[in-house]
This record gives C-alpha cells, structure tokens and sequence, in this order.
C-alpha cells in the first residue's frame, strides 16, 4: 500500500538529514568509507525491490544518489580526486551510474501508480469535515525544441534499436575539465576557442580557427544525427521566450555559422543547446567527466632523452605566446646628426655587401649560415642522393648587418637670409607702452651673405632588432634541424637494414596503424609533397609565428620519415617516433591504439603541415561579399585575394581546389555565388549495383534545392544550387564514402566503384572555368577490407622514378600488376595533373 499521494512528497521524506550531511561532507570521511555506506544502502534497496516496497526503493536510491552527489560536488577534498583512474573512484562512478538508471525506472513506475490510485480509499473521511487538499506536484512544462538535458543526450545515442551519433561544440572560455564519454564513436567532443566566435563568423572561419587536429568532426557534421552546443552553465540558458536560442549570444553565433551560413557539411538538423550547461553535465554524468590534463603523455621513441630534449628546445626558440615580435614604437628615434658645415657633396651611407643578403642556389649554404653562430650544429642524416635536388633562399646571418660609425655631433647651421633689419624692428614692451615710446638705437648693418643649400640627409635606421630577429629565425631553424636529426636516427635504430631500391620501404604495423601505413606510403609517393619535405627544403618553409600549427614538430617528424623511407637502406621503418610526435602535437586520439578511418588521418595530417607552412601569422577575419556571379572571374580573384589573408601554403598550391555554387532564390529569383577551398573530394556511393567514380563525381556536382538564408529577402528561403568544379589541384585525392549510416545502422557500403588509370574532370567544371589541367592520372589507392568494427588497410603506389606499381602491406612490399588495382577494396584515389 503506497504511504505517500506523490512523488514530490516522497522525496521531501527521503532526503539526507543536516546531520548526515555533515558527516559525509567532514574532512575525515574517505572514499572507502562511502562507498561502505553506499554498499548498505544498495542491499536495502535491492532488499525492498524483492519485496515489492517501490516507495522503499526510491528512498534508499535516492540517498544512494544524493551521497555520490555530497562526495562528487561539495566535499571539500574528494570532488578534486573522484576523476582520477583509481578502483575506487571507477567503482563510485560506475555505482553512480547505475543509481540513476535504477532511480529513473523506479520514478516512473512510482508516478504511474500514483495516476492510477483512488484518492478515498485509504482513508474514509467524516461527512462533515472537509478533507485538505495536498496540492500535486507541478508537471515540469517541456523543454523548448533548441534544449536538450544531458540524460536525454545520452539517451538518444544509446538507443538499442537505432544506435546515433552526437558531436558536443565545446565553446567554453575555460577548460579545466571536460566531457568524457565512454564512447568516443557515440558523443564526439569539438573544442572551440571562444575568441574566434564574433562577427561576422561563417562555416569557412570557424574550420580555420579550430586546432588543426579537430577539424575533422567539422567536415563531416551530415554524419551526426545531434549537434549540441555546449557553454559553462554559469549564466542563464540563452533562450528567449519562444524557445529560440537568443539572437544577441554567442551559442547564436555559433549556431549560424554552423547551420546558416555553412555550405560545406550541412547537419542533419539544426544545433540544439544542451541546458545548463557543463555544470549540468558534471551534475548528471560525472563519471562521464574527466581533467583536461589528466592524459598520460606517450613515448617518443627509442631515443626518449635526445627527441624531448630536441622538441623542448625548439618550443623554447618560439616567440613567447606565438606573438609577433615588433620593435618598441614608443622609443624615441635617435636624431639624424646635422653637418657643421654646409656642404655640397653629402656622405652616403654604405651599403650592405650583396653577399650578406643575396639568397643562395643550394640549401647547404643554409647549413654555413647556421654554422656561423655559437650554437652547435646537429650532424643531420642525409641521404646519398636526393631524388628531388630543390633551390631555396638562405636566412641571412647576424654577421652581415655592420653597424655604421657616427659622425661628430656639431653646431647646426642657420639660414639668415630672411631674418629683418633692425630699424624695422616691431618694438613691444610691456606694461602696455606703445611703439613710438620706445627709443630703438640703430646698430651697424651686418651685409646679408646667401647660404648654400642644405643636401637633405639619408635618414639613418636602427636596425638592432633586425640582427635579433635573424638570430632567433636561424636558432629555430636549427632547432627544427635538431628534432629532424633525433627523428631519424630513431627510426634507423627501430628499422630492418636491407638494401632496396629508394621508396621501395615498408612501414612496421605497431598496433592497428595500417590505416597511417597506408596513408603515409601514399602522401611519400606524392612528388611536390616529397620535394617540399626534404631536409633541404621543411626548415624554410615552417613560419615559427604561427598560432594554429604545431611549430614545425610534426613537419620535422614528416620529413625525417620520408627522407629515411627514400634512402634505400632499409626493407622497413618503426614509425614508432612519428606516431608519438603526431599523438601530442596533432591528434591523440588517431593515435590510441585502435582502428581508425585512413582518411581521417590523411585530412589530419595534411592539415597539419598546411598550418607549419602556413605564411599567414596573423589571420585576419574573413568577410566575403556577395558575389553575383555576373563577372565571375573577377569574383573568383577577390575570393583568393581575401582567403589569402587568412590561408596561404605550400600544401596550398598542392591540394587546395576550388569550387563554385551559383545559387538562385525561388521566391525573389536573384543568384549568389559560394566559393569554397577544400583538399578533397568526398563522394557518395550507391547503396547497391555496380557504379563508377565519374557516376559519383556526377551526382555529387549535380543541382539540387535547399534552405538557406537569402541575402536579398533576409530570411531562409528555398534556393536551387548547382556546384562546379572551379579551380584544379596539382594532386586531386578523391575519397569514397564507404562508411556511414545505411538504413538505421552504421555499416560498411561495399559497391564495386570501378575507376581507370585516367580521369577526366572537365564535365563537372564550370563552364567559366580553365579546363587545361582538367585530366588526371593515377597514382596511389588506398584498400580497406572487412567491416566497420574490424578490418585492414593497405595502399596500391606508383613509384614515381621506377613508375613501377608496388603493393604496400605495411611491411610487406611488392611488385604488381596495373591490371590487379581494380577491387571492391576501393577507399580513397589519389591522381596528379603534373
């Protein structure tokens, strides 16, 4: 028989007295203490569930709950230590969890029985007295659409019968501790810095202002069935009274640029706002909680000492907190010494010896250069014989900047020419005496002597900063070099010694890194990727003010591999050392130890190396017009000149291709045109059959009709769209889209693509655009076999000097037939246009 008219009211009953509180929040009380006390309460409640008491049930859950609440959020010592990876903080968690889940069940079945109960027939009332009235417990009004509780987050993604993904856009300001879901498939996490989020912000923009090594959850967001915004909970949810996510806030920023003005990866549905933020989450989920720092940093490499010693130096030659490091303005200049004499012919300073400054035709003059200085130079490995010789500039030394002696300080010279004669002198004196007054004595007459006109002087620059600047710019350089040479002497320790033909080297499997074997077999086959990163050429390239790269770590680790994967002195390499690098300066969870897709990893990793060599230190921000499209060659030129003011590479004019977007609103009939700047191409696949990659590329640059904003009638209005192929790359890499959600479960689509040594592009170009360029040739195929969960990659690769077709099993390498590249195994297809 049920004690209580409500819920509400069982719950007022079964809270922690004041003075169990204070027990539990006492500085003596322990973790293992709790966790007895906890256990008690767990045999009571499963005591009461066998026999059937449900208002007993909810009572000992609901202070097993309210305990994990005490130790987790207010005690004043174990809140800090319940995080960590000890037994008995996973055991608080994991009894936590399953409180909540028990205590959910049971509140529900205890509100549907108090629905069901006749409200007489416990207690029969006297006719003449008038029973009080126990007001019901308020029903909580619905969420508005744009909200979304942790609970019914995670309940959306755990559906057993239609699994779901979500991303969380983490724009916190501050990050101590973070979301930490136990899977990392179901609830992506995307940190977003919140200085990047400010007017005007579009898709375009935010891709750029992310760590490089997060991009990736951006560019495939039609992947997620959920989008949730995620801020600090510290204010109020920003949500106006008709349920939409206030115009004047940031989550509104964000959630336009991510749904409005996105025309890359449009989601699913539009970003919801989960309520209360972080500090809800923390609440609900803490063993779904995790420190920000708590991860445990991996291994370099065999050589630990030199590799971390080498990195912590070249972090140490960046500029402090990545600034731009710019002369003092305040300081007053030194003034230009004036001559004691006129004189005609005026000294010119001499200038800078051509030697000092000319740029040299072979990069071993940069090793001379930063041989010069005190710093001890690194014996850098080279190999025998490069295959791509390359010119570049040399950074000119210290030496070559010659202060010049100044001259002697000495009166200046004065032109008296127009300086009046004395018997015309306005006489004024003072206490109001007038001219006549005053008695003005003539003097002797000097005769007026012209003066010679003054040769204006070359003005004379400080250039101390100069020589400081080329001094840190040649000790970072080094320091690259220093991280270069302990790169490779530890994959040459780790590797198999055996002579072979150069780039005929395979890659060591340490741990599911087949999907990173076969990428990097591909990107090393790529010839101006190969020239780029040499160690003749990486150093010249990486700019050490960049703020979203990672300062040339992951560009030193690239290259050391590949010059050692083309010296032809080994059968294969331990990519142990890169791994490592690429784990704790680019992407650590690519770097876990588990399967993972290979193109992920290739979009990841190319970004990362556009970041180093990216030559803009100081992104401005990004505001395209609106184009028309009626002079569309000159809007395609004020496009690249803006998008360089925020993005320009090497790996740029590699990758880099452009499309167009003409768009024209049904409702006012007027046309925009999108330009966007991507590094592949990723196509879908038919579900069944048999089809080919044009078929693909056909369908995926075909129109279509979607809800956008119009810039004319201000409002989303339907628009058609039909995106062209505008600007070529050098290399073109085209993804096929092989996993995804198919149905309502996530599989793997295994359609026979069929695709030739050769590929003809211009029918899907613009036809404004260049079409020169427009035919491609293979080169690379990167295989995937097996299913979603459990599978195996290996790549198909052109050697560009043998032109010899090789089968790259990790460390397995082999000739083979151009007639064996065609399979179901398909996944990504690099051609090249050179």
């Amino acid at each position: 028989m049920l004690k209580y008219k409500s819920v509400h009211e069982l719950e007022q009953h079964s809270g922690l007295s004041e003075a169990l509180q204070r027990m539990m929040l006492n500085d003596r009380m322990t973790l293992e203490v709790a966790l007895q006390k906890i256990d008690t309460l767990k045999k009571a409640a499963k005591k009461e569930k066998i026999q059937g008491n449900v208002e007993n049930e909810y009572f000992y859950l609901f202070r097993i709950c309210e305990i994990c609440n005490l130790v987790t959020q207010r005690h004043p010592i174990l809140k800090n230590t319940v995080t960590n990876a000890s037994p008995d903080s996973r055991r608080l968690r994991d009894v936590w969890k399953a409180a909540l889940k028990d205590f959910d069940e049971v509140s529900i079945r205890l509100t549907k029985l108090y629905s069901e109960r006749t409200p007489m027939n416990e207690v029969q009332m006297p006719q003449n007295e008038v029973m009080l009235q126990v007001p019901a417990a308020p029903e909580k009004p619905p969420l508005p659409s744009c909200l979304i509780t942790p609970m019914d987050l995670v309940t959306f993604v755990e559906d057993k019968q239609e699994p779901k993904t979500a991303l969380i856009v983490d724009f916190r300001e501050q990050k101590t501790s973070i979301v930490n879901f136990k899977k990392e498939t179901q609830i992506t996490v995307l940190d977003v810095p919140r200085d990047c989020i400010k007017r005007p912000l579009i898709f375009e923009t935010l891709i750029q202002s992310v760590a490089v090594g997060d991009r990736t959850p951006l560019t495939k967001l039609s992947s997620f069935n959920k989008i949730v915004l995620l801020d600090s909970g510290d204010e109020a949810d920003p949500v106006d009274e008709n349920g939409e996510i206030l115009g004047d806030s940031i989550a509104r920023l964000l959630y336009a640029a991510l749904y409005e003005y996105n025309m890359r990866s449009l989601p699913k549905s539009a970003p919801v706002y989960m309520k209360g933020g972080f500090k809800n989450w923390r609440t609900t989920y803490p063993m779904h909680t995790a420190s920000a720092d708590g991860s445990a940093k991996m291994s370099w490499g065999s050589d630990e000492g030199n590799i971390s010693m080498a990195i912590a130096a070249l972090r140490k030659s960046r500029p402090a907190a990545f600034e731009l490091e710019y002369p003092d303005l305040m300081a007053k200049p030194k003034p230009t010494p004036l001559p004691r004499q006129p004189s005609p012919a005026q000294q010119v300073e001499p200038k800078p010896s051509a030697q000092s400054i000319a740029p040299t035709s072979s990069s071993e003059d940069l090793q001379a250069h930063l041989a010069k200085t005190q710093v001890t130079q690194p014996s850098v490995y080279l190999p025998s014989k490069s295959a791509y010789p390359s010119v570049a500039p040399s950074v000119p030394t210290p030496e070559a900047v010659v202060p010049q002696p100044q001259p002697p300080r000495g009166p200046p010279g004065f032109d008296r020419s127009a300086k009046p004669k004395e018997t015309t002198f306005d006489a004024r004196v003072m206490g109001g005496a007038s001219q006549t007054d005053v008695q003005v004595v003539p003097s002797r007459e000097i005769p007026y002597i012209p003066s010679l006109p003054v040769a204006p002087t070359r003005p004379r620059v400080d250039r101390s900063t100069k020589e400081a600047i080329a001094r840190k710019e040649a000790e970072f350089q080094r320091n690259l070099l220093a991280v270069y040479e302990a790169c490779t002497q530890d994959l040459r320790n780790m590797s198999r010694n055996g002579r072979v033909q150069p780039g005929y080297t395979g890659l060591v499997n340490i741990t599911n890194t087949c999907f990173m074997n076969s990428t990097l077999q591909a990107l090393a086959n790529t010839p101006p990727l190969r020239e780029l990163f040499t160690v003749r050429n990486f150093a010249l390239h990486v700019n050490r003010y960049s703020k979203r790269g990672t300062q040339g770590e992951i560009s030193a680790a690239f290259a050391a591999l590949l010059d050692t994967l083309w010296c032809g002195e080994f059968t294969a390499l331990n990519p142990r050392v890169f791994r490592s690098i690429f784990a704790n300066s680019v992407n650590r969870f690519l770097a876990n130890g588990q399967q993972h897709d290979a193109a992920e990893f290739e979009n990841v990793l190319v970004d990362a190396l556009h970041e180093d060599t990216n030559s803009v230190s100081c992104p401005k921000q990004i505001i395209y017009p609106d184009f028309t499209g009626e002079n569309i060659h000159a809007d395609s030129m004020k496009y690249e000149s803006i998008s360089k003011q925020f993005s320009d590479s090497p790996i740029n004019s590699i990758f880099n291709l452009h499309t167009v977007a003409p768009k024209r609103c049904i409702s006012c009939g007027r046309q925009t045109v999108n330009f966007a700047a991507q590094l592949c191409i990723t196509v879908d696949i038919p579900m069944d059959g048999e089809t080919t990659v044009e078929d693909c590329l056909a369908r995926t640059f075909s129109a279509e009709s979607i809800e956008v904003q119009c810039v004319f009638c201000k409002k989303t209005q339907r628009m058609s769209r039909h995106t062209k192929l505008w600007k070529l790359p050098k290399v073109l890499v085209i993804q096929l889209k092989r996993f995804g959600e198919y149905g309502n479960a996530l599989r793997k689509n295994e359609v026979n693509v069929r695709f030739g040594k050769h590929l003809n592009v211009k029918p899907f170009m613009h036809n404004q655009a260049d079409v020169s360029k427009g035919v491609y040739s293979l080169y690379s195929v990167t295989n995937h076999v097996g299913n979603l969960n459990s599978g195996h990659y290996y790549a198909y690769v052109k050697n560009p000097i043998t032109r010899q077709w090789l089968e790259f099993n990790d460390e397995a390498v082999k000739s083979m037939s151009e007639d064996s590249l065609q399979s179901r195994a398909a996944f990504v297809l690099y051609y090249t246009n050179a």
